[in-house]
């Protein structure tokens, strides 16, 4: 019996536009300061390079999304015990853009992994692979005896 599930997700450039304006920064301050460039440079560097992750316990019922930052994980541990069902969804986004007279939509669709709790639904998070997706699902039906529904795979059944 495992106790825990890690998944690494990777970098996900969710501070991309931060680390971008730092680099910029640390690019004119080359020609002013070039002492204090080095480091900003350099923590742009790390910031760019920052990967998430997701960490179920399943002995203390806890799970968090993580970010790596210096080889250490930081994130929020959510509890598990008051779970009532752990849902896996299809989702679908569109999102339509328009410039100069040029209209472009672009369709994204996840997986989405959600905790229900009385009225409140967590989202885990919107993977963008299925396998992924119903590995976590599996994992809190197995190992956390979390009560499940896979309303993707039940659409897929229909049809």
């Amino acid at each position: 019996m495992k106790d825990h599930l890690d998944i690494n997700l990777g970098v996900i450039y969710k501070y991309f536009r931060s680390s971008l304006f730092l680099f910029s920064v640390g690019i004119a301050l080359i020609w002013f300061y070039w002492i204090l460039s080095i480091p900003v440079i350099i923590i742009s560097i790390y910031l760019f390079q920052i990967k998430s992750g997701i960490h179920i316990d399943s002995e203390k019922m806890i799970f968090r999304k993580y970010d790596v930052l210096l080889g250490k994980k930081y994130g929020k541990w959510i509890e598990l015990r008051n779970v009532e069902l752990v849902v896996l969804r299809r989702a679908s986004d569109a999102q339509t853009m328009n410039s100069r007279g040029t209209t472009i939509t672009t369709n994204v669709k996840t997986f989405d992994v959600l905790l229900k709790s009385g009225d409140e639904m967590t989202e885990i998070h919107d993977f963008k692979d299925y396998k992924t997706a119903f590995n976590v699902l599996n994992y809190l039906k197995i190992e956390c005896s979390l009560k499940t529904r896979n309303l993707f795979q039940e659409q897929m059944d229909k049809r």
